[in-house]
């Protein structure tokens, strides 16, 4: 198993849950012109308390996910929010950025961009313009 059967499984589980979501950090710059290796991904998600439960009741072994620290997250509402989701066989590591339910978030998941990533995969992309922007604002965050 790869890193995009991987992600294909995660897609499919964070559809399943009707979570809206986009693929950014190094695989999105990839995808956008500026090739980077990575064994983790990015994602940027707008998920609920009680989508939190249904991730783990989807997110069975190998898959391991800390839905406590995602809720604590959620909580708080900080900027750049987050959690993670892991492969226990391959170590695939998801880094789940926890959207607010705010304009400028509404605005980045409405602007996603649906690429092929593989022959007959296709897999929800911040746009490259959200990448600038959002790595400007971790800057500006001191992460």
């Amino acid at each position: 198993m790869n890193i995009v059967s991987t992600l294909m499984e995660v897609v499919e589980k964070f559809r399943s849950a009707g979570i809206d979501f986009v693929i950014g950090g190094s695989l999105a710059s990839s995808v956008w012109g500026e090739e980077r290796n990575t064994r983790d991904v990015d994602i940027a998600a707008l998920i609920s308390l009680s989508q939190i439960d249904l991730l783990d009741d989807l997110f069975q072994w190998p898959y391991v996910l800390d839905t406590a620290s995602m809720k604590e997250s959620l909580k708080l509402r900080e900027e750049f929010a987050s959690g993670q989701i892991l492969h226990g066989e391959t170590l695939d590591k998801f880094d789940i950025f926890l959207l607010r339910n705010d304009e400028y978030s509404m605005t980045q998941l409405a602007r996603k961009r649906l690429v092929e990533f593989a022959p007959g995969v296709s897999f929800p992309f911040a746009s490259p313009e959200d990448i600038v922007v959002t790595k400007l604002r971790w800057f500006v965050l001191g992460n």
